[in-house]
């Protein structure tokens, strides 16, 4: 069922004919609807009784007789219905009257359903009446669906259980209980097994068609979170086809059709075999599948064994191809109707006037309805247009972001903390003494070797004997120099890049490292490129003040709305002149409705004049005419950005000529050894030359 809290209906209902027919109707009527109040208390915790049928029926007249007579409504007479989601226990609530009905119809059905599954199956009478109960709660639902499609509820209680797609699941699921009565009432009376297969493929496809609903994606999380609403339906669906197959295997049987009895036989055990293997059982069906498991197991073998020794019948491989009929025995019953069986408030207004009412609120709902939706449409219409124009990120490209502005003010600061311009020339003219003294330092070492080499081979010509022992040789030591001077000179040439680049450089760096403010330093005169963009930037401001005033006339336009009234007008008129006063009483929207009309309208012209004036920036900026201001400071920000790299590159590059001059160091200490050691070399070779000639 679905859960609800009590109502009040004296006091609304005190309020409104007081003010409308006076006190007097009302004390005449108050015994109705305390009857009303204490009626509905009785449906709140409805209990399974066959009784509660007629309970459920008398407040349902009420409400129909409320409906007729009154309006209830959130503007007029207030009366809050709350109601709970049978599915996860939700509340919700409305001051709708189609709300309570819908709910209480919901109600009715739930009534069916539970006093169906309170029968006593096992007896003819229980079947009987347990069919008939679930053919009314399926009656019911499907009623209660059609009652929703002409009456839609509001956005804010449209509760699953109320959807449309629940109620049609509901509906077929109680129509395949209804006709599952009927399957058991066959197989208790032993009816041909032709027909039972009949009847029992009625109630798999009507379990069918249920399970497959409820998988939809509008119902699927919904039945998650129940736990055996889907296991339970999906094992009826499997169970009551393998059923249908075993049916027709004993009809087949019966027929001498014996390839038939085993084709159906082995459907019906690939079927179960395969559900058994992938799907989870309910508790409370394990027990029956696995018994009828096992009788089609049993079935299946005694058939193939007669059919090997006996028929030779060939089994046919296709089940479709030998369809099986279905036989509905079940209808929805309903006896709702839309009609009073009893009007206790029949002094109230005429139905005509309330009628004419309804036809009016709903002129007026869909009045409301067709100038939001053309609001909205014109609104899409507009920021598209926008969106294909760029607009406004255009427009900010022209701005200097204040994070932009910081970063440079930063980037200056630290531009002029360092020493600006004077402090990277210092340090140019630093990086280019290094090479040249340690270039000159390289050549004299190589003279030096080459001067030490041409002694050495003079001296190894005139003496044949004499063989050198120092190491490293001379072309080792010779080659390392020319490495080392060929890394100064590809050095040099980075070096010029460097400085080509400070001196490109240098009058913005020049003018950054002195400069006291970066506001003056973007002042520019920029009049031209600045009306531009101003004269745009208006009318994009005109159209979000345009667009921002559409919600203010809608909520003018629903609140005159909801403020009219015309019964007291139509009150002695006949109802051939009603449609001419709700014509006239309409004309009093036209006012507003004009309004709406000339801001569309005047969203027309701006956006032609946003158009041309963008294609007019556009146009200027692809002249070369674009904002000196973002110019500059792009400059700037370049500016910044070489500063940057060049201290980068020279830290670098001193740090290279300081290694440098490390290795030529080293490289002129090892030369002077190599040198020293030859001259020792050739000296104790000589003095070895002359001891020899001496002893000779």
């Amino acid at each position: 069922f679905k859960n609800s809290s009590q109502t009040d209906f004296v006091q609304p209902f005190r309020s409104y004919i007081s003010s409308n027919y006076g006190d007097q109707l009302f004390r005449e009527h108050i015994d109705d609807f305390l009857d009303i109040q204490r009626t509905r208390e009785g449906l709140i915790q409805l209990e399974a009784k066959e009784s509660n049928k007629a309970l459920v029926l008398k407040y349902y007249n009420y409400l129909l007789s409320i409906e007729l007579h009154f309006p209830v409504t959130e503007s007029q007479i207030k009366l809050s219905f709350a109601w709970s989601d049978c599915l996860s226990q939700k509340k919700y609530a409305s001051y709708s009257i189609h709300y309570e009905k819908a709910s209480t119809i919901f109600n009715l059905g739930a009534l069916s359903s539970q006093l169906g599954s309170l029968e006593d199956r096992k007896t003819e009478e229980g079947l009987k009446k347990s069919s008939h109960h679930f053919q009314t709660a399926a009656g019911t639902f499907s009623y209660l669906r059609t009652y929703l499609q002409s009456h839609p509820l509001p956005q804010d209680v449209c509760s699953t259980d109320l959807s449309l797609e629940f109620l049609s699941v509901l509906s077929n699921l109680h129509l395949a209980q209804a006709q599952q009565c009927f399957y058991e009432k066959a197989v208790q009376a032993k009816f041909k097994a032709v027909l039972i297969s009949k009847i029992v493929a009625q109630v798999a496809h009507l379990y069918d068609l249920t399970y497959h609903s409820m998988l939809s994606p509008s119902l699927k999380s919904s039945f998650e979170k129940l736990t055996n609403w889907v296991p339970d339906v999906h094992t009826r669906v499997v169970y009551f086809t393998c059923m249908m197959y075993y049916q027709a295997s004993l009809n087949s049987k019966d027929s001498s059709r014996y390839g038939e009895e085993i084709m159906y036989l082995n459907k019906a055990i690939s079927l179960i075999s395969e559900f058994r293997r992938t799907s989870r059982i309910p508790e409370s069906h394990e027990r029956i599948i696995e018994t009828f498991y096992t009788t089609l197991l049993k079935a299946q073998r005694l058939a193939e064994t007669d059919n090997n020794r006996i028929y030779h019948e060939t089994v046919p491989k296709d089940v479709n191809q030998f369809p099986i009929e279905k036989k509905s025995l079940v209808n929805p019953i309903c006896s709702l109707k839309e009609e009073l069986s009893k009007d206790v408030f029949a002094k109230f207004l005429p139905g005509v006037i309330l009628k004419t009412t309804s036809i009016y609120s709903e002129k007026k709902a869909e009045l409301v309805r067709k100038e939001s939706a053309l609001l909205s449409d014109y609104n899409d219409q507009a920021k598209g247009a926008l969106a294909s124009l760029n607009l406004p990120e255009y427009l900010d490209s022209f701005e200097i972001p204040p994070h932009r502005f910081q970063t440079l003010q930063e980037r200056i600061l630290l531009l002029q903390q360092k020493g600006g311009a004077k402090y990277l020339e210092e340090q140019l003219n630093s990086l280019y003494d290094n090479p040249k003294n340690s270039i000159s330092e390289l050549d004299s070492l190589i003279n030096l070797l080459r001067d030490e080499d041409k002694t050495h081979t003079e001296f190894s010509q005139r003496f044949n004997s004499f063989n050198s022992a120092v190491v490293p040789s001379h072309s080792l030591v010779l080659l390392e120099a020319t490495t080392l001077l060929e890394k100064l000179q590809l050095a040099q040439k980075s070096d010029g890049i460097i400085k080509q680049r400070f001196e490109n450089e240098l009058p913005l760096l020049a003018l950054l490292s002195n400069a006291t403010s970066l506001s003056n330093l973007l002042a520019v005169s920029d009049d031209e490129i600045n009306k531009l963009i101003h004269n745009l930037k208006e009318s994009c401001q005109e159209l979000d003040s345009l667009l921002a005033s559409r919600s203010q006339l809608m909520a003018k336009l629903k609140q005159q709305v909801s403020q009219d009234e015309i019964s007291d007008k139509l009150l002695g008129k006949s109802e051939n002149l009603h449609p001419a006063v709700l014509e006239e009483e309409l004309l009093k929207f036209a006012p507003l409705c004009s309004d709406i009309q000339q801001n569309i309208t005047l969203q027309g012209f701006l956006l032609n004049q946003i158009r041309e004036r963008k294609e007019e920036l556009v146009k200027s900026c692809e002249l070369g005419k674009r904002s000196m201001k973002i110019e500059k400071l792009e400059r700037l920000e370049g500016a910044c950005k070489t500063f940057l790299e060049l201290d980068f590159q020279l830290e670098g590059g001193s740090r290279f000529y300081e290694n440098l001059r490390a290795l030529i160091g080293s490289y002129k200490e090892r030369t002077v050894k190599l040198i020293e050691k030859r001259n020792l070399e050739r000296g104790q070779f000589l003095r070895q030359v002359i001891d020899d000639m001496k002893k000779t």
